[in-house]
C-alpha cells in the first residue's frame, strides 16, 4: 500500500459541524470583479491556514466565505465576460473543489457552489457529501452508524436474510455434528482438504492446467465433478468417484505416475466424511482450499507453533533473496531478520516495539494476550539495506512484481503476518518510523480474525497511519484525494473492490477511503465494537455485521453512493 490516506482526527468531535450558509455578497457586490476575485484568493488562502492547522470548522466557515464572495463577484460581471473570467480561474475553481472534498473528508459539510443567475454552477460533486443545513457547532450523533442512513426497505432485507457465515469450529469438529457424536465428525477443511492439497496438488488443487476437468480449488469446484461424473456422492463414502479413485477401483489410481498412494487411513476418514453429509465447514463459503486448511490450523494452534511455523517461513523466504549474510533477532513482538547485523536488527526491532504503543492503542489486543501473542504470535520484520533486495524478495517469495515506488508493505494470511521493508543506512529513525506505521497497523487489522480481507487490512493500516504517524505536504493530501475520488467514480460497485477489479493503485485508494469512512467520528464506536468481536473469536464477516448493522457490500456501497454525490444539475439552456 502505497497511497497515504488523511482521516478525521481523534477528539476533535467539532469538525463534524454542517455549517449553515452565511453571506457575505454583501461587501463582495461593491468591489469589481479583479477585486473581489483577489477578495476570494484570500478567504480561500485563510481556509487552507486553518485546515493546516487542524481547525477543520473554521476552514469550512473560510471557504463558504470565500464562495459566497466568488458567487456575488460573477453575478455582478457582465455576461459577456463572465465565462472568459470563469475560465481564467480555473485554478481558483479547482481549489475550491479541492477544499470541499478534504473538509468532507475531515467530517464537515459545506453547501455546494452555485452561480444563481444559472450562468454555472456546482451541485454535489463527486466526493462532497450533500448539503445539510445545521447551526454551526451541531454535532452528528457519535452512536450513529451507516445503517442508519440505508432505505428501510434495505435494512429490513438485510436483516432477515440471514447471511452470516459460520464460524469454523476450533476443535475439529464441523458445525453440525452427526449421529455418531461430534468427536466422531470429521471436518472438511482440518482433515479432507490437507489430505487433497498433498496427494492431488499440480493436477486438481492449484495446477495451472485442470486435468480431466475436475477443479478441486475449492469445495464447490469438488462437489461439482469432473469429466467422468460426480466425484462426492454425499452420504455414499465408498461409492464416491473420489475414494473409488484413490483406492485404484473404477478407473485409474489416483494419483497417477507413480506419486505416492493416498494412504487408506486418509481414505477412510475422506469416506466417513462423505457418509456424514460432504459438509463444508469453512469460515467463508467459496474460500480456496489452501486458505480454509490454513485457517483451520491457525485455529487451533498454539502461539509456539505458529511462531515456528513463522520462522520456518522467514529462513526458507530470506534464504531465496540473501542466503549468506543474514541475521535473525527477537524482540518483544517481532522475529527481525535480514541481511544487517545483528545490532542494526535489534535497533529495528526496539523501534518497532516502540510503535506497539499507539497501534495497541487504535486496535487493542485480545484479552489477557502478552505482547508476543498480539499478531497471534510474533511477526516478522523482513529488513533489506538495498531497494533491489526488497523487489527481489517479492518476485522470489510472493510471486509478484511491486510498483518501483514502494519501500514498504505487508502480508498477511490464516498463519503469516510480516512486513517486508527497504531500511537504507542513511534512513533515521523518523523515517523508519514513518516506513513501518502502514504494514504494522496493516497487520494489527489482519490478525484479528482469520477472514479479515487484505485490501481492507490495508486501507485501515494506511489510513490510521497517516492520522497518527505520517507528515504530509498539501500535495500529497491533495494527491490522495484526487486519488481516493477517480478510485469511487471508476467503480461501479462493491464488486468491483471486494472482488479487486479494478487496478491495484485504484484498489487502494478506494480502501483506504471506505476504512477511513469505517473509522469516522460517527462510526468509530462500531470499529471498536467489531475489534472486540474479531478479540473475542468472531469471523470478520459476522463481527463487521454485528458492528454496523450492514454486510460488508452493502456498507461499500452505500460509501460509493456518497462518495460520488447526486449526478449534477444539467445548466438551463439560454
Amino acid at each position: 500500500m502505497t497511497i497515504l490516506r488523511i482521516t478525521s482526527q481523534p477528539g476533535t468531535r467539532c469538525i463534524l459541524a454542517c455549517l449553515v450558509v452565511f453571506c457575505f455578497a454583501g461587501d463582495a457586490t461593491a468591489q469589481s470583479a479583479p477585486e473581489g476575485l483577489a477578495t476570494a484568493k484570500d478567504q480561500l488562502a485563510k481556509a487552507a491556514v486553518a485546515y493546516r492547522n487542524r481547525e477543520y470548522v473554521a476552514a469550512g466557515q473560510a471557504l463558504v466565505t470565500a464562495s459566497s464572495t466568488l458567487q456575488a463577484t460573477l453575478a455582478k460581471t457582465e455576461p459577456a465576460r463572465r465565462e472568459a473570467v470563469l475560465e481564467q480561474e480555473s485554478d481558483l475553481l479547482s481549489r475550491m473543489r479541492n477544499a470541499h472534498v478534504m473538509l468532507q473528508l475531515e467530517g464537515v459539510r459545506v453547501p455546494p457552489i452555485r452561480i444563481d443567475d444559472g450562468t454555472a454552477w456546482w451541485q454535489e460533486e463527486p466526493g462532497v457529501a450533500p448539503e445539510v443545513v445545521m447551526l454551526p457547532g451541531a454535532e452528528l450523533d457519535p452512536d450513529a452508524s451507516l445503517a442508519s442512513s440505508l432505505p428501510k426497505k434495505e435494512m429490513e432485507a438485510m436483516a432477515t436474510s440471514g447471511d452470516v457465515p459460520a464460524m469454523a469450529s476450533s476443535t475439529g469438529d464441523s458445525a453440525t455434528g452427526d449421529a455418531e457424536g461430534e468427536s466422531d465428525t470429521v471436518s472438511f477443511v482440518r482433515d479432507v482438504a490437507p489430505v487433497l492439497i498433498e496427494h492431488c496438488g499440480g493436477c486438481h488443487v492449484g495446477g495451472g492446467q485442470v486435468r480431466g476437468g475436475l477443479n478441486m480449488n475449492t469445495f464447490a469446484g469438488l462437489m461439482r465433478g469432473g469429466d467422468e461424473g460426480d466425484t462426492v456422492i454425499a452420504g455414499s463414502g465408498d461409492e464416491s468417484g473420489l475414494v473409488l479413485r484413490m483406492r485404484g477401483e473404477g478407473g485409474d489410481l489416483m494419483p497417477p505416475g507413480g506419486r505416492p498412494r493416498v494412504p487408506e487411513d486418509a481414505i477412510q476418514l475422506i469416506s466417513r466424511w462423505i457418509d456424514q453429509g460432504a459438509k463444508d465447514d469453512a469460515i467463508r463459503p467459496g474460500q480456496d482450499l489452501k486458505t480454509a486448511s490454513m485457517q483451520a490450523w491457525a485455529s487451533s494452534a498454539t502461539t509456539d507453533q505458529r511462531n515456528e511455523r513463522r520462522r520456518q517461513h522467514a529462513q526458507e523466504s530470506i534464504r531465496m533473496v540473501a542466503p549468506d549474510g543474514v541475521a535473525m533477532v527477537e524482540s518483544d513482538y517481532f522475529l527481525v531478520i535480514g541481511p544487517m547485523t545483528e545490532r542494526r536488527l535489534r535497533e529495528i526491532g526496539k523501534l518497532a516495539d516502540g510503535q506497539m504503543k499507539v497501534v495497541r492503542s487504535v486496535i487493542p489486543a485480545v484479552s489477557g494476550a502478552d505482547k508476543g501473542e498480539y499478531f497471534r504470535g510474533r511477526a516478522t520484520l523482513f529488513v533489506f539495506p538495498r531497494p533491489y533486495e526488497y523487489a527481489e524478495f517479492s518476485k522470489m517469495v510472493e510471486q509478484r512484481s511491486i510498483p518501483a515506488q514502494w519501500v514498504s508493505h505487508f502480508r498477511s494470511d490464516a498463519i503469516l503476518a510480516y512486513a517486508s521493508l527497504v531500511v537504507t543506512p542513511d534512513l533515521d529513525d523518523e523515517g523508519l518510523r514513518s516506513r513501518l506505521a502502514g504494514p504494522l497497523f496493516s497487520m494489527a487489522m489482519a490478525t484479528r480474525a482469520a477472514d479479515v480481507p487484505e485490501w481492507l487490512a490495508g486501507g485501515v493500516g494506511e489510513s490510521i497511519a497517516n492520522d497518527r504517524v505520517r507528515k504530509l505536504d498539501r500535495d500529497s493530501r491533495s494527491r490522495l484525494l484526487a486519488a481516493q475520488r477517480d478510485a469511487a467514480i471508476a467503480a461501479k460497485n462493491a464488486g468491483d473492490l471486494l472482488q479487486q477489479r479494478l487496478p491495484a493503485q485504484q484498489v487502494d485508494a478506494l480502501s483506504i477511503a471506505v476504512a477511513g469512512a469505517m473509522m469516522a467520528p460517527p462510526r468509530r464506536r462500531g470499529f471498536q465494537t467489531m475489534i472486540r468481536q474479531m478479540n473475542a473469536g468472531q469471523p470478520f464477516e459476522s463481527g463487521f455485521q454485528g458492528a454496523y448493522g450492514v454486510t460488508v457490500e452493502a456498507f461499500v456501497d452505500a460509501f460509493l453512493k456518497w462518495a460520488k454525490g447526486p449526478t449534477p444539475t444539467p445548466a438551463p439552456q439560454r
